[in-house]
């Protein structure tokens, strides 16, 4: 299938990043018999995108995913949005950060799932939870939630050795005017 973008200085510049970054492994990928050479033309490229595209999944570049692999991430993802909801109707002024938390680990019992943020690199939290200033990936703790404070929210969980991961900042109450800009994608970062 041809993209927009497929001019043939994209797709030069393409398949030289191709193979700036699997030259490393070539003498392997050659040892398999697994290397297709092209001259760097697009209609060569063109012509060779089905070859490319069966040498890189052949050496596990680029994993397909389908059928029940894909509802299973899909039903990872949804269980985390799922609880994230929950937990963002819980960010309410005078709720401690590590009452959000432990909220996370109640419901992620409840749907059967484990957390994928607990334990990962000695890390102590059920989930990531920070206020305002606060970098995200934050532990959830004693510091209370007030009112005009943002509490960003990250949940990770594991379902079927699958992982769902979601995020969302939660206004509580009326928050100053910049931050609801910037909250609302309307900030300078949105394009």
């Amino acid at each position: 299938m041809r993209r927009d973008d497929d001019t043939d200085e994209a797709l030069t510049r393409r398949l030289a990043q191709f193979h700036e970054h699997t030259c490393p492994s070539r003498g392997t990928i050659e040892g398999k018999g697994l290397l297709k050479e092209v001259n760097g033309t697009a209609d060569a490229m063109r012509s060779s995108t089905a070859s490319i595209t069966t040498f890189a999944r052949r050496c596990r570049m680029i994993p397909t995913k389908r059928g029940a692999e894909i509802d299973k991430m899909r039903r990872a993802g949804e269980i985390a949005a799922e609880i994230l909801n929950r937990l963002a109707d819980l960010a309410v002024p005078g709720i401690s950060t590590g009452e959000i938390d432990h909220a996370a680990a109640r419901f992620m019992r409840e749907a059967g799932v484990q957390s994928a943020f607990l334990g990962y690199k000695k890390f102590p939290g059920n989930i990531c939870i920070s206020i305002n200033e606060e970098v995200v990936h934050g532990i959830g703790g004693p510091r209370k939630i007030r009112y005009g404070d943002v509490v960003k929210m990250d949940v990770g969980i594991v379902r079927d050795g699958w992982i769902g991961d979601t995020a969302m900042s939660v206004p509580v109450g009326i928050i100053d005017p910049e931050t609801e800009r910037l909250s609302d994608g309307d900030g300078a970062n949105s394009g």
